[in-house]
């Protein structure tokens, strides 16, 4: 994706420019047991014996993962950024 040298954001510090050198990234720090740990496993157990139990759970690492990310910077471009 080619970014536009005037591009800006709003960050916890304020309207920031992105570096038009390079994608903006994004970090969230995630708990591993909550985010994808066991997933197989528990894919599997609902796959072969419908365990509504397994899907419960596998449900509750997808919301994990959503209410975690910050989801500004998978937006279309013309949605979460600002022109300068």
């Amino acid at each position: 994706m080619d970014y536009v040298k005037g591009i800006s954001i709003n960050t916890c510090l304020g309207e920031r420019q992105v570096d038009t050198g390079v994608s903006p990234v994004g970090v969230a720090r995630m708990d591993v047991d909550s985010l994808y740990a066991d997933s197989a496993s528990l894919l599997m157990d609902y796959i072969n014996n419908s365990n509504q139990e397994a899907w419960e759970k596998i449900k509750a690492k997808i919301g994990y993962t959503f209410e975690n990310l910050d989801l500004n910077l998978l937006r279309p471009m013309n949605s979460g950024f600002n022109q300068n």
